[in-house]
Formats: C-alpha cells, structure tokens, sequence
C-alpha cells in the first residue's frame, strides 16, 4: 500500500570504514527495501 513515510531517527552514526550513514527509511511495512543516505568527510579515502 502506497504511503508517506518518514525518517525514523535523524541522526548518522560513523561506521568502522568512516563513512556516516543516516537510515531514511526502515519499515516492517516493506520488509524488502531499506534506503540510507552516506557521506565521506573531504580527503578521507574508505
């Protein structure tokens, strides 16, 4: 079913190859499809 669904938690964290993922969207509704936004610091190689 079609909808609007928000991001649950707008904080990132840094993950170990340092990048910072923020979850968009996660939902037991869609239980195949999560989508992330990430985003390397300048200069920094992973």
């Amino acid at each position: 079913m079609p909808g609007i669904y928000r991001a649950g938690n707008p904080d990132e964290f840094l993950s170990r190859v340092r990048c910072f993922i923020r979850e968009i969207t996660n939902t037991p509704d869609i239980p195949a499809f999560s989508l992330a936004e990430t985003r390397v610091e300048p200069d920094i190689i992973t």
